[in-house]
């Protein structure tokens, strides 16, 4: 049979972290105090200190050169070897420069540990960038000048040979025409040569706004964030490192935690999940009101339409029916609620009306009497060593052995023809047996029983003892009719009911009762 719940993985995570929460929140508080106060800087301060300029906006023309590549400029090439030189050869300090082109604006930055030769380098690196594009602005005013200057003698050369050819021949109009030529362009040469002479100096291409300022400069990285934002980054870092933990030892956990679990590792579907609990005087039943009682019915309509199919199946084959339905409860190991399932079963069963034997088949370690009620020894119907007879459980009756014994094989011998006989005074047989894995006797009774349930308890039957249990059961064509998971945490399974269980006693908090005591 295939599991009946399907694995929800949203599920899964929310129940990892309820179940690691511890491990949540120490991860949390190690990557908070990591990064919020380890992780602060460390060595001494640094400071950066900054010089701006802006484009003069004084100046008619442009300066041929965009505010990035003054930048560059400001940083490097002959600017840098020349304010490095008027530093006394070295740089104090580390240099950059940006610009803003929508602004007009260029930022030259120096870092360092001291803040007044940060200040001279920012100022230095500045004011030789200014005096670089001044020197360019007067190199090209010179060079008008100098043009000027020589067009000047040129236009003189020409018309004194002008005015050579005239002397020689005055009446050719030819050298007239060209003396009177060289002397247009010797007077227009001299008004551009009066005129270049007359040019005043352009205002500098760019001038400072404020001289160089310094500060302390941010750490680079998480130095220069402040403590609550590291702390809150490595809080955040170091949940996530503590659920992928959480998740890691999860996954090493092979106990049964949820029915999913349970039904994936029986195999079978989960008919009962019976939330934890502690009874209130020890081996006794839960009260009928309870949840945990309401848990047991659960799986007593399961038997029930297990009964009826059993029913139909054998009038339709001709068979004898309406004889008593045997059911065996198993485990795989031991203190995983079997007794208690089958107390509780075949209580919920005499609610029904229905006559029911409860078989306490576990002969090294009998409890089922403790729960239910040994019968007095005198009233037994059966001499020898069984005793049958009356529980406190109206409706139930119950045999056992007179006495405990570690080699159970005679008893199991008469145990099944016994069962043979009692299906013809009881509805059903509920049978408690020793653990699968630490005792062969379920598997000796499989042929003599009708339906086969599985107990498991939550958070102590690992995956891989119940996949072995249901193996050995179906090597013996065993009808396993579903899995029951006992001691369910509230938390996870049953907390959407908006109930508690009123027979607990003190509880550890709104949600979870104290830790069960260890039932069998």
């Amino acid at each position: 049979m295939q599991p009946l719940d399907d694995v929800n993985p949203l599920a899964d995570y929310l129940g990892v972290i309820r179940r690691r929460w511890p491990i949540l929140i120490l991860a949390a508080l190690v990557g908070a105090a990591s990064l919020g106060f380890l992780g602060r800087p460390t060595g001494p301060a640094h400071y950066v200190a900054t010089h701006r300029l802006i484009v003069n906006p004084g100046r008619n023309d442009t300066i041929g050169y965009s505010v990035n590549q003054l930048a560059v400029l400001a940083s490097q090439g002959d600017n840098a070897r020349e304010a490095t030189a008027e530093l006394g050869g070295t740089v104090p300090c580390g240099v950059s420069a940006s610009g803003n082109p929508d602004l007009g604006t260029l930022t030259i930055s120096a870092v360092g540990s001291d803040p007044d030769a940060c200040k001279r380098v920012a100022d230095t690196f500045a004011n030789v960038l200014i005096d670089s594009l001044s020197s360019e602005d007067k190199a090209a005013l010179q060079a008008q000048l100098d043009g000027a200057h020589q067009a000047v003698a040129n236009a003189s050369r020409a018309l004194d040979a002008a005015q050579v050819a005239v002397d020689q021949d005055p009446k050719n109009t030819r050298f007239i025409a060209e003396r009177d030529a060289a002397l247009s362009r010797y007077r227009v040469a001299i008004e551009n040569s009066q005129t270049a002479e007359q040019k005043e100096l352009p205002a500098a291409p760019m001038r400072s706004i404020e001289p160089a300022t310094a500060g302390v400069a941010a750490p680079a990285g998480l130095g220069g964030m402040s403590v609550p934002s590291r702390s809150g980054l490595g809080g955040a870092l170091g949940a996530l490192a503590g659920f992928a933990i959480a998740l890691g030892l999860d996954a090493l956990d092979r106990r049964i935690r949820t029915s999913a679990r349970a039904a994936e590792a029986f195999g079978v579907p989960v008919v009962g999940e019976v939330p934890k609990h502690r009874l209130a005087a020890g081996d006794a039943l839960a009260p009928r009101e309870s949840s945990v009682m309401e848990a047991y019915r659960r799986v007593r309509t399961v038997v029930l339409l297990s009964r009826a199919t059993a029913y139909d199946a054998a009038e339709e084959n001709g068979a004898v029916s309406q004889r008593g339905h045997v059911v065996l409860v198993v485990s795989p190991g031991p203190k995983e609620g079997k007794t208690t399932t089958v107390a509780h079963l075949a209580a919920s069963l005499a609610e029904s009306g229905l006559r029911v034997l409860a078989v306490g088949g576990d002969f090294r370690r009998p409890r089922l009497e403790k729960v239910l009620g040994r019968p007095d020894n005198g009233d037994a119907r059966t001499p020898g060593p069984w005793i049958i007879g009356p529980t406190d459980v109206p409706n139930v009756d119950i045999v056992m052995a007179r006495e405990r014994t570690r080699e159970p094989s005679r008893f199991i011998r008469d145990l099944g023809r016994m069962l043979d006989a009692a299906r013809d005074g009881y509805d059903v047989i509920v049978i408690d047996t020793a653990p699968i894995l630490v005792a062969n006797d379920a598997l000796e009774l499989v042929p003599n029983v009708d339906d086969v349930i599985l107990v498991a308890r939550s958070r102590t039957t690992t995956t891989s003892a119940a996949a072995r249990a249901s193996q050995l059961l179906l090597q013996v064509e065993a009808n396993l009719v579903g899995a029951v998971l006992t001691q369910v945490s509230t938390a996870e399974t049953y907390a959407y009911y908006g109930y508690r269980y009123g027979y607990y006693g003190p509880k550890k908090g709104d949600d979870e009762p104290v830790e069960a005591e260890s039932t069998r």
